[in-house]
């Protein structure tokens, strides 16, 4: 069975790695559109797409950033994926529609970017899914426990 990142240090160098990694993919799929003819020729840059999406990223870093410190704070690792806590029903609906909702998605992006061959798109798109599920299970499926704090 499938199980989530054990520690919860894991889960946030994950986050920060495809977070940190985004622009390249961004300028990887920019680069292998404009070679397959998909801009006109006399466009512009495609430096412009690129530095925008890194400036998108920047502005919203800090927002990230508290989302994956939330994140870690509350994250239970090594459960599996399909986790569901049956004694808050409505909490763990809410967070599986919520990032079940996000990590389909993703899972629909990575199947259009396969079949446009496009790799590098493939594989982040199932990585974020990943992360996605990660936290889903941890949060849809935590009993409200508090968990043992290990030594740093």
């Amino acid at each position: 069975m499938v199980t989530t990142l054990k520690s919860k240090w894991h889960f946030a160098l994950f986050a920060v790695f495809l977070y940190v990694t985004a622009p390249l993919v961004e300028a990887a799929y920019c680069i292998i559109q404009q070679g397959r003819g998909a801009y006109p020729a006399n466009a512009d840059s495609i430096a412009i797409p690129i530095f925008q999406f890194a400036l998108a990223l920047l502005l919203l870093s800090p927002l990230y950033a508290v989302v994956v410190w939330l994140a870690v704070r509350s994250y239970q690792g090594g459960r599996p994926l399909v986790a569901f806590n049956t004694t808050r029903p409505v909490q763990s609906a809410f967070w599986s529609l919520l990032l079940g909702g996000l990590a389909l998605y993703n899972l629909g992006d990575g199947a259009y970017s396969a079949y446009r061959l496009l790799p590098l798109d493939t594989i982040s798109a199932l990585l974020w899914a990943y992360l996605l599920l990660c936290l889903r299970s941890s949060l849809a499926g935590n009993d409200g426990q508090q968990v043992e704090r290990q030594p740093a």
